[in-house]
């Protein structure tokens, strides 16, 4: 399986430094995925929960990405082994697949230590909302 986990943006990862430098990356965080009301979207079809489990599971820095990261310059070498030992140990809540949704209504809980919550935000947008996507579009047709 592909890993994922620097599909992400540097925000994601700036933050968790910031966590990690003031102490604070496992203090527990919540929070919940919705979607808005749009002319045109009265509802939305829930998919990939699947693809996310497989990301979460498979969340890892590699040796590649941490050098990488490095290269940067602009990450400290402690939070570098931080991030060598990072793995997702929070719990998530998924609408079922399948599941029609709608506005405002939570599609996803994430309850877990802030820096795992944080990180995944951007990966988890991005895989559930092309997944939704491709749902709802396959249910309208």
């Amino acid at each position: 399986m592909q890993n994922l986990t620097m599909l992400t943006d540097l925000y994601q990862l700036t933050m968790l430094s910031g966590y990690y430098r003031h102490g604070i990356k496992g203090k527990k965080a919540c929070f919940y995925m919705f979607f808005r009301e749009a002319d045109d979207l009265s509802y939305a079809v829930m998919a990939g929960n699947e693809q996310l489990k497989t990301y979460l599971e498979n969340l890892r820095f590699t040796e590649d990405d941490i050098a990488y990261l490095r290269s940067l310059g602009l990450f400290k070498e402690d939070f570098l082994s931080y991030l060598s030992h990072f793995c997702f140990e929070g719990d998530i809540f998924l609408a079922p697949e399948g599941t029609f949704l709608f506005p405002g209504e939570p599609i996803v809980r994430v309850e877990s230590p802030l820096a795992q919550a944080q990180f995944i935000e951007t990966t988890l947008l991005n895989i559930l909302g092309h997944q939704i996507l491709i749902a709802t579009k396959a249910n309208r047709v």
